[in-house]
């Protein structure tokens, strides 16, 4: 688990704009550079291409990371896992410094995302890898905000999600002890319904599926006028939903 959180969300696939990026953000060759390409779809992903490690003294030549760059830092910290995508859009690869490259696998390498450290558990089973002839490291990295995600940040990251709940959801929004506006604990729809025409509905409460036999509570606007709305209890029949009862303020 990450020290610092990442407190913007990592799409689930790499950049579509990264993916055959040549250039940095600076205009120069992506390959080798610090400064790597930042997406503009995604402005927390940053790519880099080949970026020259430099070795961990007393690893025995088994442990390599990106140098102490005096404006980026080490690029290669918080680089995105691998398993980020199934998918394997976020790939990490490896290379030797002739530019040929150590499939995974292949000396049991292993990146560590947060440190920024490739280990060779298996070194004495590949051939030039050392302190002479340092590793590359084509990745990605985030680059976003740190700190936990503000209440606005997680509400907006699930508001277009589907919620399936497996316990029972208590609501304690609204006040009990008085009969105006406070007692509402649940707003299903916040639109004016007076203002809105007769055949538009709001939302609604459905019990059951897009089914035969399901009920759902509904209610429509008044065009125009405070007496013209209408709740009404409904219930699918024969793939169309069917009112049963129809109520109105007057």
């Amino acid at each position: 688990m990450q020290n610092q959180i990442w407190a913007e969300e990592v799409p689930g696939t790499a950049p579509a704009d990264l993916v055959n990026a040549t250039l940095d953000d600076l205009g120069n060759s992506i390959i080798g550079s610090f400064a790597g390409k930042t997406s503009t779809l995604s402005p927390m992903i940053r790519k880099y291409v080949k970026v020259p490690l430099v070795v961990i003294a007393g690893s025995g030549d088994a442990a390599y990371e990106s140098p102490l760059d005096g404006t980026y830092g080490r690029v290669l910290q918080s680089a995105i896992p691998f398993n980020t995508d199934d998918a394997g859009s976020y790939l990490q690869s490896i290379y030797k410094s002739t530019g040929v490259e150590i499939p995974f696998g292949s000396g049991s390498w292993l990146l560590d995302p947060e440190s920024g450290v490739v280990t060779f558990y298996d070194l004495t089973s590949i051939t030039g890898v050392s302190a002479a002839t340092p590793i590359l490291a084509t990745y990605y990295r985030y680059v976003g905000k740190l700190g936990a995600a503000t209440s606005e940040q997680t509400a907006a990251a699930i508001s277009d999600q589907e919620l399936t709940f497996t316990k029972t959801i208590k609501f304690d929004g609204g006040s009990t002890t008085v009969t105006d506006d406070a007692l509402a604990s649940i707003v299903l729809d916040d639109r004016d319904l007076a203002s809105m025409p007769t055949s538009t509905p709001c939302m609604s409460l459905q019990i059951g599926g897009d089914s035969d036999g399901s009920w759902r509570l509904v209610t429509y606007g008044g065009g125009g006028s405070a007496t013209g709305t209408s709740f009404e209890i409904q219930c699918r029949v024969s793939g169309t939903w069917v009112t049963k009862s129809s109520f109105t303020p007057v």
